[in-house]
This record gives C-alpha cells, structure tokens and sequence, in this order.
C-alpha cells in the first residue's frame, strides 16, 4: 500500500491589472438597471402594493423583504406626524410636592 502524493499545483504569478469599474446606470429612483428591487419599486408606485407583492413573490423575494421595503416605500407618501412632548413638570411630581412641603416645614 503505498502512499498517494498530491498532485503540486502551480499557481501562475501573473500581475493582475487594476479594471475600473464599469458605469453603473441608475434605474428607477436610484435603483440599479434590471435588479428585482428597481422592478417591485416602479410596479408599487404604478400598480399598488398587491400587484409588487405578487411579482416580488414569483422573483423569490421573501415576505420579509418585501414587508420592509413596502414600509419605506409606504412611509415617504404620508406626512410625518407630530409628537407628543414627554416632558414632564417637576412641581406636579411626587418629589416636587414633597420639596415644596419641606420648604413650607422649615419656614414655618
């Protein structure tokens, strides 16, 4: 029985030369040309929310993924709404009662 050796690969010391990147078109509002999120996008806007969930379905987007971009997309058409202030006044708090009663305590 005798023992197999490896076969020795000869890796070519070839000098990669730098490629710029090609020019990358933009497709519909930012998206790049032909990927599937350009697509889903541009039927959403044009045909609604059921007709870009059935083609991100048959292009094998995950409900998931969809959901998320539907609620970013959805998200830009409504106004923002206002929020309530969560600030809280100190005088009407249990603390600020108590201070004010000490106060009254020891100027009495």
């Amino acid at each position: 029985m005798g023992k197999s050796k490896k076969a020795a690969t000869s890796y070519s010391k070839v000098k990669q030369v730098y490629q710029p990147k090609q020019a990358v078109s933009e497709g519909y509002k930012g998206h790049l040309v032909g990927r599937r999120k350009g697509k889903v996008h541009e039927l959403f806007d044009k045909q609604g929310a059921e007709a870009a969930w059935t083609l991100g379905l048959k292009l094998g987007l995950k409900q998931g993924t969809l959901r998320s971009w539907f609620g970013a997309w959805g998200d830009k058409t409504r106004k923002p709404t206002a929020k309530a202030n969560n600030k809280t006044d100190t005088s009407k708090t249990a603390t600020g009662a108590a201070a004010s009663n000490q106060g009254a305590a020891i100027s009495a």
